[in-house]
């Protein structure tokens, strides 16, 4: 049997379900406004998808990428898949989301605010919206940003010893000192000659430029590349400097109106907030409450019938084929 991948935790899913006495949830299919009803194990191909993650292990899609990968620490199982890496980060963040929907006083600990950060970052990487964004992207190596890149390394320091360790692969470690010794050699008669500027040796810049586009190369023409894409430290590094995650404070949005919080097929939620220009991040846990990564102070919110109207019809939006919650509330975003 083919394994299947699923891109919305089984619990996130549980927290939305019709009732507490059975399994099943709600959803609106947007291409053909049809709701309907299903147990949360056998959901379709709207939720489980097979082959949506790669099937070889991290360590192998490392090997695959020549070590130019660095993968996120947070993903610990190496010898297993993508999925079973998700699934071990979703049963960490599990606990934590269980207590706030029972108690929507408490207050996440430090080390479990920063699990709750790193699980939303990982939800927005490996969702079929942000899939299929990912593939829109340029398949060829940009000249700009080549340009670009010459110009960094140009300010950049650079160990020389480990570009002839990546240069030259084949080379025994007697060779490469010899080499490393030659160039010293060349650095002393030539004092002008900067080791921490490479304005005068090309050969390291093509070397590193190479480097790059073997990297952007297996990302973007690869059967993996979202899943390289997930696993990736820099990716996560860089939607966490974009958002500014960890400079944001967490917040619970309190939602005590008849209406309750709908849920997007990718999990989370990216708005901007026209009065202050900027942009915020949720995280629906339920349909009473919602996680907010934001720049305001206040550590609990309670959002008044306006604000949960706007923020479901922002979920519809966002949602690319399915919407979950009550089927009350579905039934009012199908299109007439």
């Amino acid at each position: 049997m083919t394994r299947k991948n699923h891109f919305i935790p089984a619990f996130t899913l549980r927290n939305f379900k019709n009732s507490e006495t059975d399994n099943q949830i709600s959803y609106l299919i947007k291409n053909n406004n049809a709701i309907e009803n299903r147990n949360i194990t056998s959901l379709n191909q709207y939720y489980n998808i097979k082959r949506f993650y790669s099937l070889k292990s991290l360590n192998q899609i490392k090997e695959e990428c020549e070590n130019l990968l660095i993968i996120n620490p947070k993903f610990t199982l190496l010898d297993n898949d993508l999925e079973d890496n998700l699934s071990s980060l979703e049963s960490k963040n599990a606990p934590i989301i269980d207590k706030i929907n029972h108690d929507h006083n408490y207050s996440p600990t430090e080390d479990e605010l920063i699990l709750l950060k790193e699980f939303f970052i990982i939800q927005h990487l490996r969702t079929r919206k942000f899939k299929e964004d990912f593939g829109k992207y340029s398949q060829e190596f940009p000249t700009d940003f080549e340009k670009e890149l010459i110009e960094d390394i140009r300010k950049s320091n650079i160990d020389f010893k480990e570009l002839i360790k990546h240069d030259y692969p084949n080379k025994n470690s007697k060779e490469r000192r010899k080499l490393y010794i030659d160039f010293m050699r060349f650095k002393k008669k030539n004092p002008d000659y900067r080791i921490d500027s490479l304005k005068n040796n090309p050969y390291a810049i093509k070397s590193t430029v190479e480097k790059f586009r073997t990297m952007f190369n297996k990302v973007f023409n690869s059967d993996e590349s979202h899943s390289i894409f997930i696993i990736n430290k820099e990716s996560r590094d860089n939607f966490e400097n974009i958002t500014k995650l960890n400079e944001r404070t967490y917040s619970l949005l309190v939602n005590q109106t008849e209406v309750p919080f709908l849920l997007s097929d990718s999990g989370v939620l990216e708005t901007d907030d026209q009065s202050t220009n900027q942009q915020e991040y949720f995280l629906p846990i339920s349909p009473r409450f919602c996680i907010a990564f934001t720049k305001n102070k206040a550590f609990l919110q309670n959002v008044d019938a306006d604000f949960v109207q706007n923020f479901n019809q922002f979920i519809y939006e966002e949602s690319m084929f399915v919407v979950f919650g009550d089927s009350e509330i579905l039934e009012t975003f199908k299109r007439t």
